[in-house]
């Protein structure tokens, strides 16, 4: 199945000029058919699936360890600033 931009930005309820935008950055693919800009479904929906990976937030954050700002320290920090 194909779709158009519109037909794509209607059901998925994303904004024509961000799905445009993500064409035109070749993020996501397409194929012309005459002068018209079509997304494949298979297309359309794999690029979902590498996009949900890539933006799933990490299992644990890291958090420094606080430390104590020493004279020394702060000298080294008045320097850089």
């Amino acid at each position: 199945m194909l779709y158009t931009i519109n037909n794509l930005a209607d059901q998925e309820g994303i904004s024509r000029t961000t799905l445009r935008g993500w064409i035109r950055e070749h993020q996501l693919p397409t194929v012309r058919i005459g002068t018209r800009i079509m997304i494949r479904t298979e297309d359309y929906e794999g690029w979902l699936q590498e996009r949900q990976h890539i933006e799933e937030p990490p299992e644990k954050f890291i958090v420094p360890e606080p430390f104590e700002v020493t004279s020394e320290i702060a000298k080294k920090m008045k320097r850089i600033y």
